[in-house]
């Protein structure tokens, strides 16, 4: 199984926006900044937040 380029492990990255809306006090967040690296964990939480919280603009970084 491919570490991020697979549909199984880019849907299970999307569980973290999942969890990181359960320790919101907010159930909105305007801004999400998401480290990009192979980009499975970008593409499963932005995928998640584009179906479920539309509103919330997704910002992809990478480091230098």
């Amino acid at each position: 199984m491919h570490p991020f380029d697979n549909d199984d492990v880019i849907a299970g990255q999307g569980t973290v926006a999942i969890e990181i809306l359960h320790q919101m006090r907010e159930k909105f967040i305007d801004f999400l900044l998401i480290p990009v690296g192979g980009g499975g964990l970008s593409a499963g939480m932005a995928t998640w937040f584009a179906i479920n919280s539309p509103r919330t603009q997704v910002i992809c970084v990478e480091p230098l």
